[in-house]
């Protein structure tokens, strides 16, 4: 009914099982890096339906740079949009997304490079 595996499959077997699985856990730990960054030009796509998490992201910017140069208290940041900041803030959108903006592309022409 049940064929004898040899040690050596099975030696192999396990060796592809703790490659794949410790390959699998790498990426999750650290992600790869976009191809292609986002640029400063990108700065105007910014939008009020974006969350600070997600701006942080993709322009790849300390999570700490929006709240600090905004003096964002809400305690559910980085996981709120722009739009839902400036409300709780009693803040035009416009002017948030404005500033939001600004604070990005000084922080991407200034960025070291790396």
């Amino acid at each position: 009914m049940f064929k004898k595996i040899s040690q050596a499959h099975l030696i192999i077997g396990a060796t592809l099982v703790l490659v794949v699985g410790v390959s699998v856990a790498l990426y999750f730990v650290e992600p790869p890096k976009r191809r292609h960054p986002v640029s400063v030009q990108n700065v105007t796509q910014i939008s009020a339906w974006m969350t600070f998490e997600y701006i942080n992201s993709l322009f790849d910017i300390p999570p700490a740079l929006l709240k600090d140069a905004l003096k964002v208290e809400n305690a559910k940041y980085p996981l709120i949009t722009l739009k839902q900041y400036a409300k709780k803030s009693n803040k035009d959108i416009d002017s948030v997304v404005s500033d939001v903006q600004k604070i990005v592309q000084t922080y991407l022409e200034h960025k070291p490079q790396e």
